[in-house]
């Protein structure tokens, strides 16, 4: 087994040097026994991320305990494990601090701190299959009211396009009456122009329309087909803006699941979410 995360000191400076100490201060003894040699306490940081990423590297010299939660904590480190757990954490009200600065990495581990079977329940929640098609539509349709409260977010029929944006443009963005949010700026686009080649085309900006208008353009590009788009929410009381990505047909990626209300909210009423019936 090779992990994919853990061997990345990016990864691990998002977590956080504070709580790697901890998660691996719970395997100490194991560690010694199998002659590991951690970090030293007194360097610093990038040196500290940069050894700890190399004895991940080698993971049969670990603790089978410990590569079991070091595998449970990469699978929960994404977008939608963060979902899962950021819920379980508040329905059991385990006293834990998430902010709009925590990462999937820091918030997974903190979990598994606090509670290290409930982890591994969710991770093993994502890992169900279904034997029969029915079984695994009814599965979609009761993890999506559970957790988002729609029984189509998981649906495998198209729920979301990107048309708002290429013919409503600035207008797809307005924010005037939804609840909780008091602005979006695209920040990212994805166009797909195909051809012989597969060309793809990922364009960037702090505020995409504002500089299409500066060069005398309106809108996203006319050609190609557009993929994807990234947007820079503004909610309520938010310090900072958080990014939602929008890839149709059924791709959605918040920046937390307190803001799926509000999000899906906006999407509807642009016209960004389909008629799934």
């Amino acid at each position: 087994m090779k992990f994919r995360r853990f061997t990345k000191p990016k990864f691990l400076k998002q977590v956080g040097r504070p709580l790697l100490e901890r998660l691996f201060e719970q395997f100490t003894d194991e560690l010694a026994a199998k002659n590991v040699v951690m970090p030293k306490a007194d360097a610093e940081d990038d040196a500290y991320f940069k050894a700890l990423a190399e004895v991940v590297m080698a993971p049969e010299g670990l603790p089978d305990d410990l590569i079991e939660a070091l595998f449970a904590i990469e699978e929960m480190a994404n977008e939608q494990g963060q979902e899962r757990l950021e819920t379980a954490a508040r329905q059991m009200n385990l006293d834990l601090r998430f902010d709009q600065d925590s990462s999937c990495g820091d918030i997974a581990v903190q979990v598994w701190l606090a509670k290290p079977e409930l982890l591994h329940e969710k991770h093993n929640e994502l890992r169900i299959h279904a034997s029969t098609k029915g079984e695994r539509k009814l599965y979609q349709r009761v993890f999506g009211i559970r957790l988002f409260g729609d029984d189509k977010h998981f649906s495998e029929r198209k729920a979301y396009t990107l048309e708002p944006l290429c013919q409503d443009g600035e207008a797809a963005l307005d924010t005037s009456d939804i609840e909780k949010i008091n602005r979006i700026v695209l920040v990212e686009i994805e166009v797909f122009f195909g051809g012989k080649f597969k060309e793809v085309v990922i364009r960037k900006a702090e505020d995409i329309l504002a500089a299409a208008k500066e060069r005398g353009q309106e809108g996203v590009p006319p050609k190609g087909h557009l993929v994807r788009a990234t947007f820079e929410v503004y909610f309520t009381g938010a310090k900072k803006p958080r990014k939602v990505q929008l890839r149709p047909p059924n791709i959605l990626k918040l920046g937390r699941y307190c803001d799926a209300v509000a999000v899906q909210r906006w999407l509807s009423v642009r016209r960004f979410r389909e008629n799934t019936e």
